[in-house]
């Protein structure tokens, strides 16, 4: 009986560990180190960049949120269920998820691949920024279509 309660006990603990392996955050981006996804360019401006985290723990990484969309698009099959993030404009260093996200688009924002789209947090950052590059508020709907 104890011999039979040790298996049980070590095959629970094997099974929590295992679960407790599967990545539940994506990679951090490496600027000028980490390609495009999508495109293969050398991510040079966090600003700009997206991230693709599938449900089995793969992260894919972008440089612009227009290589997020094309990949997703040409990838429905390997992306269903992914979360899709973005980064914050004015942080670089804090992800954000896609359906939450403020976003303004211009073309003097100058993104890697003239996407021209920026993320940001909260409505008040985006209305600076806005002004200062002459966008214009857009959502994600819109961008996603």
């Amino acid at each position: 009986m104890i011999k039979k309660n040790t298996s049980i006990f070590i095959l629970i603990v094997l099974f929590f560990s295992f679960c407790s392996c599967e990545q539940t955050k994506p990679d951090a981006i490496k600027i000028n180190s980490d390609n495009c996804d999508n495109c293969g360019m050398t991510i040079s401006n966090a600003r700009f960049a997206a991230i693709l985290f599938t449900k089995k723990g793969r992260t894919y990484k972008f440089d612009d949120i227009t290589c997020l969309l094309d990949y997703r698009n040409d990838n429905r099959e390997k992306t269903v269920g992914a979360a899709l993030y973005v980064s914050n404009f004015l942080n670089d260093k804090q992800l954000l998820p896609v359906e939450t996200a403020i976003y303004i688009k211009g073309d003097n924002l100058k993104s890697p691949m003239g996407g021209n789209i920026a993320a940001f947090e909260n409505k008040k950052s985006a209305d600076t920024c806005k002004v200062d590059f002459a966008a214009e508020f857009t959502d994600w709907n819109t961008i996603n279509k």
